[in-house]
């Protein structure tokens, strides 16, 4: 081999030598790059991760925030409903006014020994009925007796309840009488006072400097005018304003309806009732704890 030849293989050897170098280092910055990408890809993808997991929770506990708002719901609706239900099953049998009785005889006086159909009612009676119906609500009244199943009796019923319609009929008439009065007599006490300060006011435009008489004349008119005015005034916003009220009570127990009942009847709807409720709020709280055990802890 020549000396030429050997010179050119050696260049060759050094050029493959030279191309694999290259090719090394290539490849090295290749993986390089697939290395970081892939570093990267990793990180975003554990970033993705926690953002969906922080996602989740939110979520979660959205849900059981809702849930929680629908229970306290359910169990506010299901508190009226329970209430509205009582007070339904109460008013049924003590719907504005509950008188205990033992016997009849508790409804008249016990100083009269005349018949049902004559015999003056009990004013203590009368007055417990004015008292708890005035503090009652509504436009109409139930007034509910209530005395034992073996006293009770259909005739002598029918005869107190139109006693009591009568008395209470007679007294709102009596009181719409006095109403009337009153409004006339405060009419006239206003209407007197303002005449009064009227003719005050024209003595007072005409007296002169030394019309004694005039000036004496002008206070002796003013004052009764201003009496009568506020007297009429006091009179019509107090006073007839009571006998007013006083009146609407009685034509609220005129028409009231009047109920007879047995106290066992009584004893054993009211029992019902707190047995339904027992059973209803036993229920709820079933609910409620089957709920709870549904829900996944957090």
């Amino acid at each position: 081999m020549t000396n030429t030849e050997k010179m050119n293989q050696v260049k060759t050897e050094i050029k493959n030598e030279a191309g694999e170098k290259d090719g090394n280092i290539k490849n090295a910055e290749t993986k390089k790059r697939q290395a970081i990408k892939n570093a990267f890809g990793r990180f975003f993808g554990l970033l993705n991760k926690e953002a969906g997991q922080q996602k989740g929770i939110e979520q979660q506990k959205d849900k059981n925030d809702t849930e929680k708002q629908t229970a306290q719901q359910t169990k506010k609706v299901q508190r009226i409903l329970i209430a509205k239900e009582e007070k339904n099953k109460a008013e049924s049998y003590i719907n504005l006014v509950d008188i205990a009785l033992d016997s009849y005889d508790d409804i008249f006086s016990d100083f009269d020994p005349s018949p049902y159909t004559k015999r003056a009612l009990s004013m203590d009676l009368i007055k417990e009925i004015e008292r708890r119906c005035d503090l009652s609500k509504g436009k109409n009244a139930e007034i509910v007796f209530s005395l034992p199943k073996k006293m009770r009796n259909a005739k002598d019923e029918a005869v107190i309840k139109e006693r009591l319609k009568e008395y209470f009929t007679k007294r709102a008439e009596e009181i719409n009488d006095e109403v009337k009065k009153e409004k006339k007599l405060d009419a006239i006490l206003v209407g007197g006072g303002v005449v009064f300060i009227t003719i005050s006011n024209i003595i007072s435009a005409y007296a002169g400097e030394n019309s004694v008489f005039l000036k004496i004349l002008h206070e002796i008119t003013l004052v009764p005018g201003w009496v009568g005015e506020f007297l009429g005034l006091e009179r019509m916003f107090l006073e007839t304003k009571k006998i007013r009220e006083n009146g609407r009570l009685y034509e609220k127990l005129k028409d009231a309806v009047y109920i007879f009942v047995s106290t066992e009847d009584v004893l054993k709807k009211m029992s019902e009732g707190m047995q339904a409720q027992g059973g209803q709020q036993t229920e709820a709280q079933k609910n409620e704890a089957q709920k709870n055990e549904e829900k996944p802890k957090e």
